[in-house]
C-alpha cells in the first residue's frame, strides 16, 4: 500500500530550524549486537523556536513517498479420516516492508505511526519485519473412541517474542554531538531535560526460541433420555 498515509506538518518552523545530533546506545547483551552502536538522525529543534507549533495534518505524497508492502504465505487443509476423524492444519508466513524515508531530512514533518524520538536513518525508515516473526503453523486432530469417548490434540507452533528497546538520553549525552543543550532545557542549569528515542524498533528483532504448544483433551458424550439434551465431560491438559 503506498497511498492515503498522513503526515504532520508543523508550518510555524523549518528544517533549517533543527540540529542533528548522534548518541550511543547502552551495551547490553539482550540487544541486536550487544548494544553500544551509534544511533544518529536525531533532531533537537533550535532554542529560538522551541514550543512553536503549527500543525497540519495532510497527504503524505506531497511530501515524498510512503509505502507498506505485505508479502506472504497462507495455506491449510483438512483431511477426514475414519468413523468422525479429521484432522485441520494450517500455516502462515509473511513480511511487512514499510518506508518512510522522505522524512529523513525533513525534522519539521511527522509521518504517520512514526515518533519523533525515532532514528532518522536509512536503517530506522526503511524496516522489514523478519519472516520467522510472522511465521506460525497450528494443527488439531479429533478421533472418536470406543463408548463414545473422543480424544483431541492441539499443537501450535508460534513465532518468538518480540523485543522493543528504548533508551533515555540524558542533556549531557545529547550536548557532546549537539554542541548545546537541549532546547527543553530553556538555558537553566543544570539540566535535567531528557529524550526518549528507540534503540530497536517494535517487530524488527525476536528472540531465537520459538513457542511450542500441545494441548491434550478427552471428553465423553452422555445422552440424557426422552429426548433431553446431550452432555459431555471433558478433561484437558497442556504443555
Amino acid at each position: 500500500m503506498c497511498g492515503n498515509f498522513r503526515v504532520t506538518d508543523n508550518r510555524a518552523v523549518t528544517a533549517k530550524d533543527f540540529d542533528p545530533y548522534c548518541v550511543s546506545a547502552p551495551a547490553n547483551p539482550g540487544l541486536p549486537g550487544g548494544g553500544g552502536q551509534q544511533i544518529c538522525g536525531l533532531y533537537d529543534v533550535t532554542p529560538a523556536k522551541f514550543g512553536l507549533t503549527d500543525n497540519l495534518i495532510a497527504l503524505s505524497e506531497h511530501y515524498g513517498k510512503h509505502t507498506e508492502v505485505y508479502s506472504g504465505v497462507d495455506a491449510s487443509m483438512t483431511v477426514r479420516f475414519g468413523a468422525g476423524g479429521f484432522v485441520q492444519a494450517g500455516f502462515s508466513t509473511g513480511s511487512t516492508t514499510t518506508d518512510n524515508c522522505y522524512q529523513n531530512n525533513l525534522p519539521n514533518i511527522l509521518a504517520q505511526n512514526a515518533l519523533a524520538s525515532t532514528s532518522r536513518t536509512s536503517q530506522y525508515c526503511h524496516v522489514s519485519t523478519p519472516w520467522n516473526g510472522l511465521t506460525q503453523f497450528k494443527a488439531s486432530v479429533v478421533y472418536p473412541l470406543w463408548w463414545r469417548f473422543q480424544a483431541s490434540a492441539n499443537y501450535q507452533d508460534i513465532a518468538p517474542l518480540a523485543t522493543a528497546a528504548d533508551m533515555v538520553v540524558t542533556n549531557t549525552q545529547a550536548a557532546a554531538s549537539l554542541g548545546r543543550s537541549l532546547a527543553a532545557c530553556g538555558g537553566r542549569v543544570p539540566c535535567t531535560a531528557t529524550v526518549t528515542t528507540d534503540v530497536v524498533l517494535p517487530n524488527t528483532y525476536f528472540q531465537e526460541s520459538r513457542l511450542h504448544q500441545v494441548d491434550l483433551r478427552f471428553s465423553r458424550v452422555f445422552r440424557l433420555p426422552r429426548g433431553g439434551a446431550a452432555s459431555s465431560r471433558s478433561s484437558t491438559s497442556s504443555t
